[in-house]
C-alpha cells in the first residue's frame, strides 16, 4: 500500500472537514463564503485525486501478489538479496586489490 498517498489522502480530508467548520462558524457575506467554496473545492478536488491515486495503487499491489504468490515475493526477495551481496563481495574485492597495491609497494619501498 502507497502509505504517503494514504497520509495525503487524510491529510485531505481533516483539511476539508476543517474548512467545511471553518466557514459555518466564521464566514459572514456573499463574497467571502463564494471564496471559501471554492477553497473547499479545490481541496474536494485534491481529495479526490488522492483516493483515485490510493485505489490504483492498491489494485496494482492487490493484482501483483495474486500475480506472484508467496513463493514469487520470496524469489524476488532472495534475488534482490544475493544482488546486494554481489555488489558488497565486487567492493570488497575492489578495497583488497587497493589494499595489496599498497603493500605491494610498500614491500618495493622496504626493499630498495
Amino acid at each position: 500500500m502507497n502509505r504517503g498517498t494514504y497520509d495525503c489522502n487524510n491529510q485531505h480530508l481533516l483539511l476539508h472537514t476543517h474548512l467545511y467548520k471553518f466557514k459555518d462558524v466564521n464566514i459572514r457575506g456573499q463574497q467571502a463564503n463564494t471564496h471559501a467554496v471554492t477553497v473547499i473545492k479545490k481541496v474536494k478536488h485534491n481529495v479526490t485525486g488522492a483516493s483515485e491515486r490510493y485505489c490504483h495503487t492498491r489494485t496494482a499491489l492487490s493484482s501483483l501478489c495474486r500475480t506472484l504468490g508467496e513463493d514469487g515475493w520470496q524469489s524476488i526477495l532472495c534475488v534482490n538479496r544475493w544482488t546486494e551481496e554481489v555488489q558488497l563481495l565486487l567492493e570488497e574485492m575492489q578495497r583488497v586489490r587497493e589494499f595489496l597495491s599498497w603493500h605491494a609497494i610498500w614491500w618495493d619501498e622496504q626493499a630498495g
